[in-house]
């Protein structure tokens, strides 16, 4: 008689347990439409055009979504084909979308975001859009979401109308409109490539602000400089310390060597030490030197 009560009460248990579930599962219409709660209080609102399951025996509960999912959170929105969303933590997968203002968007394959820290990391095919001109390619994205900052380690490739920016590792800083290139960076453009260790991009004008060696290289010319800047559209720019100028046989030295490529003009500037200019039919020394 005692064995027999205690296997109706294990059953009677297990069946409340699966009536609980079934309860949650058939009120997903319901709980996809309400905004659930962050560890910090952080309201995220999601909501699945398709089907949603929610499994109660997790703590929290854990939300299945599949089909035209839509998130907001914090003054983001974020979109894609299937997610998992387990109190603050959300995982979104297949052709992920994440969008701020008018302008900001990310493409990635897939993104784990978590809602107390508002920090998104984006795995896969990766672009970044900030503005219909500029676009920054990558397989991997740390993003914080508040400051609106890209981090990135595993190369990344940034196209600003007819120039285009590489380097290993950077940050790009969104509402600055500043991104910042280390290691192995190069900078093409129509008719000319850069290559520096470092360097910090400005993409309203356009200006390369050099924070490290750099080398220029156009046609049969080359300049060299320890820092400086350019700018990529007007394609001019001050290369600032031991600078030189090669182009054949011809060389320059100079403190400063300023460039303009559309007049195709280098005058050297000498602040602490005359400018020195060779070739094979002059030589000249002097504060200011034109080319």
């Amino acid at each position: 008689m005692t064995e027999t009560l205690e296997l109706n009460i294990i059953k009677f248990t297990s069946f409340t347990n699966m009536l609980r579930l079934l309860i949650f599962i058939s009120a997903g219409f319901f709980f996809a439409f309400s905004p659930l709660l962050g560890q910090n209080g952080k309201k995220i609102s999601i909501h699945s055009e398709n089907n949603q399951v929610i499994d109660a025996t997790t703590e929290p509960a854990t939300q299945y979504l599949n089909g035209d999912v839509k998130v907001y959170h914090e003054g983001t929105f974020m979109y894609c084909d299937t997610a998992v969303l387990r109190g603050p933590d959300l995982r979104m997968y297949f052709n992920v979308v994440l969008m701020q203002n008018d302008t900001i968007k990310i493409f990635a394959d897939s993104l784990h975001y978590n809602g107390d820290s508002l920090v998104a990391y984006l795995y896969g095919n990766i672009i970044l859009e900030n503005g219909p001109d500029k676009k920054l390619y990558t397989t991997y994205l740390r993003y914080d979401v508040k400051n609106k900052i890209g981090y990135y380690t595993r190369n990344a490739r940034l196209i600003d109308k007819t120039s285009t920016l590489i380097s290993r590792r950077g940050r790009y800083l969104l509402n600055e409109k500043t991104a910042f290139f280390y290691q192995n960076v190069k900078v093409t453009g129509e008719d000319f490539d850069l290559v520096a260790d470092s360097l910090s991009y400005n993409t309203i004008n356009q200006v390369a602000t050099f924070l490290s060696p750099v080398r220029i290289n156009k046609d049969t010319s080359k300049i060299y400089s320890e820092r400086g800047w350019f700018d990529l559209d007007g394609k001019i720019g001050d290369f600032i310390g031991h600078a030189q100028y090669v182009e054949g046989k011809t060389t320059a030295k100079s403190d400063t060597i300023s460039y303009d490529g559309e007049k195709d003009i280098v005058t050297l500037k000498g602040d602490t030490t005359r400018s020195e200019y060779i070739s094979e039919k002059d030589t000249a020394y002097a504060k200011i030197i034109f080319l």
